[in-house]
């Protein structure tokens, strides 16, 4: 285990001396009684340029190396001007009257309701935060230049209906997931996704899904190692409150992610999922009722066939037919009265600790 004390980044260390990054290295250049000319010249760049970095009353763009040259100059820590440059670009970003909007479309109240969750990437973010702060620790947390880049990222990659990912902390419940990915990208096991193994690897699941000599975190652990071997990486995460998510697939080059919830805390329930996924992976042009119809079909075909024990399938499978779970009107987001009967017959299970 590391033991390594890591750095949690809530951009409190941060010191500003201006309203803008010209101001700021105006302010070290009087520190250090330094001349425009002196600065242009341990850059390597005009004065001219320097005047304009300095007298702008926006941004200007700087390249990495600037910005470093910058924090030799001053005998600045390594970083230093980075982020402040990085927070100025930002304060001018908040200045968008549509900032804070944002900020709420990407679960900014539930991370900082919850302030455990953020250090997962070892950020913090905070109340009291300036709105630029707030914003610079988001596109930290979601691993993006621009918030607003992470919904064409997942427009790109995920493979699903956009209303599955809308809700704010179903992209903050995606992030954990996503965050969970490098142990097993590098596994020396994972193989490489085929779209012609359709076929094989749905049966391979049910068989194991209906197992009955394993329980519910056996069979997990062996749909994550089978999987992993045509390509595809199975993350388990915990739900987190109003994500209203069960599932959902993405592409990632030659192989798929598909990220699974315990929402329902019921073993039927995620199966049905995974299978979902699974499916979506390979017919990825189809939308959720297309693909809901397509393995509903490859299951009874299976089942016609090979003689199960295992009901949890069926009745998730009808369950999920006969009620739209979690879209279903007259719950308005809450369990419905056929999901509630199939809940009563498996007991709870859950991905924490996990």
């Amino acid at each position: 285990m590391d033991n390594t004390k890591q750095h949690i980044c809530d951009l409190k260390h941060i010191e500003l001396h201006g309203s803008n990054f010209g101001e700021e290295i105006n302010y070290y250049l009087n520190k250090y009684s330094m001349s425009q000319k002196e600065l242009s010249q341990r850059l390597g760049i005009s004065t001219q340029y320097v005047y304009i970095i300095i007298n702008s009353k926006e941004n200007v763009n700087l390249s990495l190396s600037i910005i470093e040259g910058l924090e030799n100059v001053f005998n600045l820590e390594l970083g230093t001007l980075s982020e402040v440059y990085s927070i100025y670009a930002n304060e001018e970003k908040s200045n968008d009257k549509n900032i804070e909007k944002l900020l709420s479309q990407y679960g900014e109240e539930f991370l900082i309701q919850n302030p455990n969750l953020p250090l997962a990437s070892n950020l913090k973010l905070l109340k009291e935060m300036p709105i630029s702060k707030k914003l610079m620790t988001m596109n930290r947390f979601y691993g993006v230049s621009d918030l607003k880049y992470y919904q064409d990222y997942l427009k790109e990659n995920a493979i699903a209906d956009e209303e599955v990912y809308q809700n704010p902390n179903s992209k903050v419940w995606i992030r954990f997931c996503e965050l969970s990915i490098p142990e097993s990208i590098n596994n020396k096991n994972l193989g490489v996704f085929r779209k012609t193994s359709f076929n094989l690897v749905f049966r391979k699941t049910i068989k194991t899904i209906c197992q009955d000599n394993l329980n519910f975190e056996e069979k997990i652990k062996e749909l994550k190692d089978y999987l992993l071997t045509k390509g595809m990486i199975l993350i388990t995460m915990p739900f987190i409150e109003n994500s209203n998510i069960e599932s959902i697939a993405f592409q990632k080059g030659a192989r798929r992610l598909i990220f699974v919830s315990d929402i329902f805390e019921c073993e039927a329930f995620i199966f049905r999922s995974i299978l979902h996924e699974i499916t979506h992976c390979f017919f990825i042009k189809s939308n959720e009722n297309q693909i809901d119809e397509i393995y509903s079909k490859a299951y009874r075909e299976f089942k016609s066939k090979t003689k199960i024990k295992y009901k949890g399938l069926d009745d998730a499978i009808i369950a999920h037919e006969n009620c739209s779970i979690i879209k279903h009107i007259e719950y308005k987001g809450e369990v419905c009265d056929i999901t509630r009967q199939v809940l009563k017959k498996y007991p709870k299970v859950s991905f924490k600790n996990k």
